[in-house]
């Protein structure tokens, strides 16, 4: 077995090879050159920061990383790991970190994140073994707006700019690494980010991607709060997907988020855990 950083020439290989190891998942994970392109963009993948396995040539193995910065320290996002399923019980993912691990140190790396499906216990002992702790749990939901909203007299928008400084400050709990400010701002060609006010006023906002109904950010001003603006956002993006929608990865404490999300109609379908890896500071 060859492990080696992966290249930007092993692009097709690699969606190839993502769609084999996640055939039989939990849930249905497939993408085209494009769709898994655009998710490399939105998480920042390095592709020097990105390890494949390799058997006789072939791909088998993979694990990709995205770079950026979180709590002060130079970080990597785990964006994706799998292994095609004749491979698998070989301990490929750890062979993986044990090779990429001094790479990323070498590359002044502090802390590596990512989040796995509750479920996959395989995966979860494996982040394990090599020094992963669970830092929260990731409810993640879907599904669709019913019935009919009084007129609330809002304004609905497209945002073409906005101040993150504001849209922060409506946030009771940070986004992860593929949610946050950065990951919307690399993924302004895919997402649309929707403003409602309530006489002029910005009231609140949702990041959107429009073709898969997902929403990647959402938030109300603290003030403005239990007067129906959230759900009539979700309602009006609902309306405008025109299919369910659904939204990853809220913090497992943010009580109040989670209520509402279940009164609007929407229902957990799966569960992760964000975990975080320390690296040491010298070798």
């Amino acid at each position: 077995m060859e492990f080696r950083p992966l290249q930007p020439d092993d692009l097709d290989a690699l969606v190839n090879t993502f769609n084999r190891a996640f055939a039989d998942y939990f849930i249905t994970i497939q993408f085209t050159r494009q769709t898994l392109s655009e998710k490399m963009l939105n998480d920042r993948t390095d592709w020097s920061h990105s390890v494949g396995a390799f058997d006789a040539g072939q791909l088998v193995g993979f694990m990709l990383h995205g770079v950026g910065e979180r709590d002060g320290k130079r970080t990597v996002y785990n964006g994706g790991t799998g292994v095609v399923p004749e491979q698998r019980g070989k301990g490929l993912t750890r062979q993986m970190y044990t090779y990429m691990l001094p790479v990323l140190q070498e590359k002044g790396i502090e802390q590596c994140v990512l989040e796995v499906f509750a479920q996959n216990t395989p995966a979860i002992r494996s982040y394990e073994s090599v020094g992963f702790k669970v830092l929260r749990t990731l409810p993640c939901f879907r599904g669709e707006i019913e019935g009919t909203l009084p007129d609330a007299h809002l304004d609905f928008e497209v945002m073409e700019q906005w101040d993150w400084g504001q849209l922060k400050s409506f946030w009771d709990w940070r986004p992860t690494w593929q949610n946050d400010a950065v990951a919307v701002e690399q993924s302004r060609e895919t997402n649309e980010v929707i403003g409602v006010k309530a006489q002029g006023e910005l009231v609140g906002y949702a990041v959107v991607n429009a073709t898969s109904g997902r929403v990647q950010q959402f938030a109300i001003h603290p003030g403005h709060r239990r007067k129906g603006y959230g759900t009539h956002l979700f309602r009006y993006i609902h309306d405008t997907v025109g299919h369910k929608i659904s939204t990853i990865n809220v913090d497992g404490g943010a009580e109040g988020t989670i209520a509402f999300l279940t009164t609007i109609g929407m229902q957990e379908y799966f569960l992760q855990y964000e975990m975080l890896l320390e690296l040491p500071g010298d070798r």
